[in-house]
């Protein structure tokens, strides 16, 4: 088995008559596998293909009797007169002592690794989603028999009461694979109170392998890019179906528009690595937010402005850390007795206008491997370098447009007139609740005598309770972007300036009319928030890690160089601390539900509980593949969609790890 890169690059088996080891011409026969540029994993691995003597008897073009069989499979780009494309298959050839002849070929949904008879004349095709089985006794003609999928791709799942639908995705393995696949997307129904992972469907929707999904109250939307008439012209088809008995869902409406929406990409023209599950897409889907009688699609419209000339410039020490760790002649490891400078100091002026400088510059010793830093004036700093540029300044910003799909009556979908937000609204991010969308935005303003940018925020209730004629309020000035909604309470978080950082400030505002009436703030001080979650039941869980130059190295307390999370009293003025726990640095905090908060680690999943605020601790464990991408949580199961790696469930009610010892 090879490459003939003669003509093209794709795979060939030779036949050698190797009795006379001095014959300078052994070569009887090649032929090559119905593909003109292929591979294999047969090109390093001799276990991918097979050679059977005694395994058929078929003639070849001369009457010459063949009994041997070769499996070979190949992936590659083929171009003949009955297809044309990327393929995936088995190729099939017979061989005598003196001939060699290509035969049938056994196509197959992605690569394929392994070729083999499993019984007489039954050819076994094995990759990594599928395992198919041929009857090969005409080998000419291969008939398959049967197949069994071993990796279902699932990448969602959704809650209906005493069911769940499991969204099963043709996504092939491979990229090339994939443009070629026609088959569905699936939408199975399964019950509850069995594992998502292996249940039996009880019902099933088939739609576009294309179609991302939405569900509004008891209906699910199915929805992608395509022709819309005779004609081919593009635009977006909407399918809509009633999921009140989720064991016998009916369509009860198609829906055409020759509308495609600025967001509107494919979902699996590009598909992630399927190691790396929720890494994304290159391109992004038609995901629009979903109220209880509606679909909105958020369309983004890009905006720009120079503000001037930014005179930038960056003073930095030049001796740098310079203590670095010695071996002494008994073996053991440390740090001598030394001092040295670090930081740095960025001053900046727009268009001529007041300069304002950000940093500071820390002085260190070193005594017996212990750090004793303190900011020292610049002046004091004997050994710095500056450099300055300047450039023009643009500020970049987006546009909110939003397109409603009335689904009032599901049968009858009404595609809106687009409503939109104010060029001048800097647009951040918009919530949706109930009936109305939550619009949260910003514009820029300055504060006399202060050269630094400022920014004012603003949230808008745009009512869609008649989507015909939406109701857009009054806007309302609040202390950062809006994090969460919850009746008249709002919650924030902003970028302030500190002592020597931009800091992460959240605040909680009781909305009065048109004002925001603010009741209580916290500041992290030299911290870098990472994310932050409310679970419901009045508790405020913020992740926060050591802003950059801490976490390099260069603080002199280790305890400051940690990430933590700090559970907060949402309904206190001060949020109020009642814990703060040290997290590992690869935690990153998805959601909080009651008494619980679940963070991605490496490779997992873990469950911090908070069931007592004042002692949070990590309850339990559990490893995935890859990262996990969407955490639904029903009841006290933990569900998450990975893609070919199943459909996890964990109980939230597990305690799987030791508990430490006051």
């Amino acid at each position: 088995m090879g490459v003939n890169d003669e003509d093209g690059r794709t795979l060939a088996v030779s036949l050698y008559d190797i009795t006379d080891l001095e014959n300078a011409e052994p070569l009887i026969a090649r032929k090559e596998v119905e593909s003109q540029w292929s591979w294999s994993e047969a090109n390093w691995d001799h276990r991918a293909f097979s050679v059977v003597e005694g395994a058929v008897s078929v003639q070849d073009a001369d009457g010459v009797e063949e009994t041997g069989l070769v499996l070979l499979p190949f992936s590659g780009y083929t171009e003949s007169a009955t297809f044309t494309g990327y393929r995936s298959a088995v190729q099939i050839f017979t061989f005598s002592k003196t001939t060699l002849t290509a035969r049938g070929v056994m196509d197959h949904p992605s690569r394929v690794r392994r070729g083999f008879l499993a019984d007489e004349h039954v050819a076994a095709n094995l990759s990594e989603t599928s395992l198919a089985f041929h009857d090969v006794q005409d080998p000419d003609a291969p008939v398959a028999i049967s197949s069994v999928e071993l990796a279902p791709n699932y990448t969602d799942v959704l809650i209906f009461g005493e069911h769940r639908v499991r969204v099963k995705a043709p996504r092939s393995w491979d990229y090339w694979s994939h443009r070629q696949s026609n088959a569905p997307k699936l939408l199975e129904v399964i019950a509850a109170n069995e594992h998502p992972d292996i249940a039996l469907p009880i019902a099933t929707i088939e739609i576009n392998a294309n179609a991302s999904i939405a569900r509004v109250g008891t209906h699910i939307v199915a929805m992608h890019r395509g022709p819309i008439n005779s004609a081919n012209a593009q635009g977006t088809l909407f399918s809509v179906y009633d999921l009140s008995n989720p064991a016998e869902p009916t369509k009860v409406a198609d829906f055409r528009t020759s509308e495609t929406f600025d967001s509107n990409h494919e979902i699996n023209n590009y598909p992630s690595f399927d190691d790396c599950y929720d890494c994304g897409y290159r391109g992004s889907p038609l995901v629009p937010l979903a109220l209880e009688h509606a679909l909105v699609f958020v369309e983004y419209l890009p905006q720009s402005k120079s503000m001037g000339q930014l005179e930038q410039c960056r003073t930095r020490a030049r001796d740098g850390k310079k203590c670095e760790g010695v071996t002494d002649e008994d073996g053991s490891f440390g740090i001598p007795s030394c001092t040295y400078t670090f930081g740095g100091i960025t001053c900046e002026r727009l268009n001529g206008g007041a300069e304002t400088c950000l940093g500071s510059f820390q002085g260190c010793t070193v005594e017996n491997d212990k750090y004793n830093c303190v900011e020292v004036e610049t002046s004091t700093v004997l050994q710095t370098e500056r450099e300055c540029s300047t450039h023009e300044l643009r500020r970049y910003w987006s546009q909110y447009r939003f397109r409603v799909l009335d689904l009032s009556s599901p049968g009858a979908p009404v595609l809106r007139d687009a409503v939109e937000m104010p060029a001048a609204d800097e647009g951040i991010n918009v919530l949706a609740r109930a009936k109305s969308l939550y619009f949260s935005y910003k514009r820029p303003t300055t504060i006399e005598g202060d050269g630094r940018v400022y920014s004012r925020h603003f949230i808008k209730q745009i009512d869609l309770t008649n989507t015909a004629s939406p109701s857009i309020k009054a806007e309302i000035n609040v202390p950062g972007r809006l994090l969460e909604i919850d009746g008249n309470r709002a919650y924030t978080q902003d970028m302030v300036y500190g002592e020597r950082y931009v800091e992460t400030a959240i605040a909680r505002v009781r909305i009065e009319g048109d004002r925001a009436i603010l009741e209580g703030r916290r500041c992290f001080a030299d911290r870098r928030v990472q994310s932050v979650a409310l679970d419901g039941k009045g508790l405020f869980l913020v992740s926060h890690g050591p802003m950059w130059s801490h976490q390099y190295g260069y603080d002199v307390h280790y305890e400051a160089t940690l990430n933590r999370l700090s559970v907060l009293d949402a309904t206190d003025a001060n949020f109020k601390e009642h814990a703060n726990v040290v997290l590992d640095d690869w935690a990153s905090l998805r959601q909080a539900d009651a008494g619980r908060a679940l963070f991605s680690v490496g490779s997992g999943l873990l469950v911090f509980n908070t069931s007592d605020p004042k002692k949070p601790f990590p309850q339990a464990y559990f490893p995935t593949t890859g990262w996990p991408g969407n955490i639904v949580i029903d009841g006290d199961d933990i569900l998450i969609a990975a893609g070919r790696y199943g459909l996890y469930q964990f109980s939230s009610s597990v305690y799987n790890l030791l508990e430490r010892e006051e």
